[in-house]
């Protein structure tokens, strides 16, 4: 009788196969677990989510099975395979023990959280006799170990047999190097997690699809929540006792319902606001990659890099003290959509599992179709699980979706975007209105401008790189072009149907470091550069008169990326609760008390403007300036009184906006 042999590559494919189909029959039996919370159990979003978390299950396998393949991919070391079965099969039933071990563990997880196992696993560890206690109160662990173990056996069974079987005679040199090939690209998309153009391998954000908890959960692993997770901490950073020293102070400023007594375990920051206006125009919020304010047409100057800007400032309602509430583009958008200035630490708030569920005010405009278009890809900082697990039915528009080709790591371009972007909001019916994202990133480098009809690019004059601070002619040009872009949409949205009926919003993600000539020098020594961006609210003649936007006026209140959806909502007429930092621009009873705090990585320091005062504390070092002071005085010596108050505010503010992070859950706040 022949003896059956395999090639070391069909003999890793089964190891591989083993191990998934382990996983996934763990993934079988976790649907079953959860069944009675999912609405349809067998539904579409429970088989995506299923999909989803087969991806991850795939990756984890051929992770754990990369020692088979190296061992495979040698010769001498794949025969030594056969003969030390034993010895290999007792080292993989130690990592099917531990794998197995994991699952039992987030199933009790689940159980008790009502999540998949994450890093909170380690803060219920701190005090083990309580955690041994109540595992052994609460579960059946002695059943439960027993399966571990028969199920880690059994496993390891299948790995002792496979091991078993002799390795067929070598191939050609050919015919195995195409085979290893092959089984090197199988590895490959297993650890990638998806076929995609873009950048971005299989996320977390993936699971994070849907508005729902346990269609989530469907989706996740539990090894990789555990991994993606381990430096983060379910309850952050902030301080319950910081966050309730500040609650005198911010209840007031943001005018709380009703105030939390002072023994109170959570803090109630809700403000249920009606709807102020009777009509439901369509919102239209325009975040334009890198538009620093002292870059533009808008700053002193010699030159006119933004046209279109400078054109809208005339015909609509300008923001001149602006300001992202925090640095980069993930935090700025974080804040805009949630309402609270992204104080994550370490990373951006998106990139955290443990904030990922807000309640924001976008989610609020009921009966409106919604979009968010972006020329790149969502799966960028994770921002993905922000957008589609807080916004219901939410329409993302990205890389894939277009008709246009990348022209770069970030996408399509930003005038291509524009223009399909109002392709896309000119198609619709007219017979429900629209909130619409439009998240530009053609401002960035490496500042690709593709040929394009009408726009021409210019020379940079060393007069002009000076005043305005451009690094280079390709960064010159590529502002240029960005605005241009935004003109072309303004111009083909005017003679669209839906023009009349919209309100826009416009303004920078954030601003940059570069060292420009055309500010003062207190707005220099405040360091506000990098935040420091134009904002504006325009709206055809007609509805702005009805809406009570001044048009072509200008407001030097301070007010920041947190209060865009609160203004929006207000003009929409949209009744909203809202428990974040961000305040409508219109409500007139906060017009003596516009504050904007702008924090980020501690490596940024921290501001607080008021009026055209800036507070900043950069690493330690206290500053307190006028924004318009020519010399650039400190003035904490002079007037101390205003000194220690803006201090205490900022703090008061930043110590509510990390409070804030970790307990404005759709679902009410958690308790700690």
């Amino acid at each position: 009788m022949q003896t059956k042999t395999a090639s070391p590559l069909s003999l890793y494919l089964c190891f591989l196969g083993v191990t998934l189909l382990a996983l996934v029959l763990a993934r079988a039996a976790f649907w079953v677990f959860i069944a009675p919370s999912l609405a349809d159990p067998f539904g579409a979003d429970c088989l995506r989510a299923f999909y989803i978390g087969f991806r991850f299950d795939a990756r984890l396998a051929a992770l754990v099975t990369l020692p088979v393949a190296a061992i495979a991919s040698i010769p001498p070391l794949a025969r030594g395979l056969h003969r030390h079965s034993r010895l290999f099969a007792g080292c993989y039933f130690a990592v099917f023990f531990l794998l197995a071990v994991a699952y039992a563990v987030d199933f009790g997880f689940y159980a008790y959280l009502g999540v998949r196992l994450n890093s909170v696993l380690f803060e219920l560890l701190q005090d083990l006799s309580e955690a041994r206690d109540m595992v052994l109160q609460s579960y059946p662990v002695l059943a439960i170990t027993l399966g571990v173990l028969a199920a880690s056996l059994l496993c390891a069974f299948v790995f002792y047999r496979l091991a078993r079987i002799p390795l067929a005679p070598s191939p050609s040199r050919t015919r195995r190097t195409v085979g290893w090939l092959f089984g090197f690209v199988v590895f490959a998309l297993a650890v990638y997690g998806q076929i995609s153009t873009n950048f971005f391998p299989l996320r977390w954000s993936h699971a994070y699809f849907s508005t729902k908890g346990p269609v989530i959960a469907l989706g996740l692993n539990p090894v990789q929540n555990l991994y993606d997770t381990y430096s983060l901490s379910a309850s952050g950073s902030y301080s319950m006792a910081e966050a309730k020293a500040a609650y005198p102070f911010m209840e007031r400023y943001l005018g709380v319902d009703k105030p939390s007594p002072a023994n109170a375990s959570v803090l109630n920051y809700d403000r249920t606001l009606p709807g102020r206006a009777q009509e439901r125009p369509n919102i239209v919020v325009i975040i334009m990659e890198s538009l620093a304010f002292p870059k533009t047409s808008l700053a002193p100057g010699n030159a006119d890099p933004t046209p279109e800007l400078k054109k809208l400032r005339q015909n609509s309602l300008y923001f001149s003290r602006f300001f992202a509430n925090s640095r980069t583009t993930a935090r700025a958008v974080f804040a805009t959509m949630t309402g609270i200035p992204d104080v994550n630490e370490p990373g951006t708030g998106s990139r955290n599992p443990f904030v990922a569920d807000q309640r924001i005010v976008a989610n609020e405009f009921t009966g409106y179709r919604k979009y968010y278009m972006i020329g790149g890809n969502t799966s960028w900082a994770n921002i993905r699980a922000v957008l589609s697990h807080n916004i219901d039915d939410l329409h993302i528009l990205e890389e894939g979706t277009w008709k246009a080709d990348n022209v770069d790591v970030w996408g399509i371009s930003d005038y291509d975007l524009f223009r399909e972007a109002n392709e896309t909001l000119a198609g619709l019916d007219g017979a429900q209105p629209f909130l619409a994202v439009i998240q530009t990133a053609g401002f960035h480098k490496p500042y690709t401008v593709p040929p394009t009809p009408g726009f021409k690019a210019l020379p940079l004059s060393p007069e002009t790189q000076k005043n305005y601070g451009f690094e280079s002619e390709d960064e010159y040009n590529s502002l240029r072009y960005s605005d241009f872009s935004l003109g072309e949409f303004l111009r083909l949205a005017r003679q669209a149907p839906y023009y009349e009926n919209t309100v826009f919003f416009i303004f920078g993600d954030h601003g940059l470091n570069d060292k420009t000539g055309n500010m003062t020098a207190g707005y220099e020594a405040c360091g506000v550069a990098p935040w420091h961006v134009p904002m504006f609210i325009h709206a055809a003649p007609a509805l702005a008169a009805r809406l009570g936007i001044p048009l072509g006026t200008a407001s030097g209140m301070p007010c920041g990326q947190v209060d865009i959806f609160p203004t929006a909502a207000g003009l929409a007429g949209i009744p909203y609760t809202n428990r974040t930092l961000g305040r409508d621009l219109f409500d007139h009873r906060f017009d003596d008390e516009r504050l904007v705090l702008i924090s980020g990585k501690s490596s940024d320091g921290i501001r607080l403007i008021q009026g055209d005062y800036c507070y900043s504390d950069m690493l330690g070092a206290h500053l307190l300036t006028r924004l318009s002071d020519p010399k650039g005085e400190d003035l904490s010596t002079s007037i101390p009184d205003r000194f220690k108050e803006m201090q205490q505010i900022m703090d008061d503010m930043n110590e509510t906006a990390k409070y804030m992070l970790f307990n404005n859950k759709r679902t009410g706040p958690s308790p700690r």
